[in-house]
């Protein structure tokens, strides 16, 4: 089983945090917290449009994806944006992880019954 290469802050979420009020610091627990449920990309976005890096100054939130799953969450008028943004990205991606988990265990069970 191969393993993954840790999930990594790109630059432009780093620079758009240091704009928070206070800085946003974007700790190694989060993104393994974040990589531990499947994420393996934070990307930026302009309403549900995932945009390029290039792109990335014209951003109005951010992105998280992974196998099968993608979901974005907009930058709100508040002092550290971009730290409550991950926090409501986290319930998304921290919900979404729980009902696969039980999907798939219930598909295993009608496999076994």
């Amino acid at each position: 089983m191969s393993r993954r290469p840790p999930l990594e802050a790109p630059v432009w979420l780093i620079e758009r945090a240091a704009t928070d009020d206070p800085p946003t610091v974007l700790a190694t627990e989060l993104l393994e917290q974040f990589a531990r449920v499947g994420v393996v990309e934070l990307m930026p976005t302009a309403g549900t449009s995932i945009l390029d890096v290039a792109d990335a100054e014209r951003a109005t939130g951010v992105g998280v994806g992974g196998p099968g799953f993608a979901f974005a969450e907009e930058f709100l008028e508040e002092s550290a944006r971009v730290a409550a943004a991950l926090e409501r990205l986290w319930a998304y991606v921290e919900q979404f992880d729980r009902l696969r988990t039980l999907r798939l265990a219930a598909t295993d069970m009608q496999l076994v019954a």
